[in-house]
């Protein structure tokens, strides 16, 4: 018999023992059982470790999708957690976020809008920090930019 672990050494998903057990000590962990001469299957879906923001980002007044606009996911430490571009279509999704909370910043890489924080600030210090919780998603993380005059 054996305990059957799975583990992503790129830390995207989290550890977890056969039968969907949680990260506990290895006592706790279903058994397997391994008959000579027979392959043993067994399959698991592991839970994602990071999660994801994401939303539109449109002209104030105006209403249209703005493309090519970076958003940055910023932690609340100032450092740069993830980064994507806005499609054509002004959305984006900002995936592989770390566990924690994120502040998101969009600057427009034209300089046609005046670049701002979620939601609506002009600082770090006034942004909205969003949690990222494992596994889960924050959508309709939205942003109406001003156009520079």
């Amino acid at each position: 018999t054996y305990k059957l672990a799975f583990y992503d050494p790129s830390g995207t998903h989290l550890f977890e023992w056969h039968d969907n057990q949680p990260a506990s000590p290895p006592v706790s962990a279903t058994t397997v059982a391994a008959t000579a001469g027979t392959p043993l299957v067994t399959d698991a879906a592991l839970t994602p470790a990071t999660g994801v923001v994401s939303g539109t980002v449109t002209e104030t007044g105006t209403g249209t999708n703005l493309a090519n606009v970076f958003v940055i996911a910023i932690n609340a430490s100032g450092a740069v957690v993830g980064g994507t571009t806005t499609a054509a279509n002004g959305t984006y999704a900002l995936a592989g976020l770390p566990v924690g909370s994120v502040r998101v910043r969009y600057v427009d890489l034209g300089s046609a809008h005046t670049d701002e924080y979620y939601d609506n600030s002009a600082d770090f210090a006034a942004a909205t920090p969003l949690p990222i919780t494992a596994g889960s998603a924050t959508p309709n993380t939205n942003a109406t930019l001003t156009p520079t005059p």
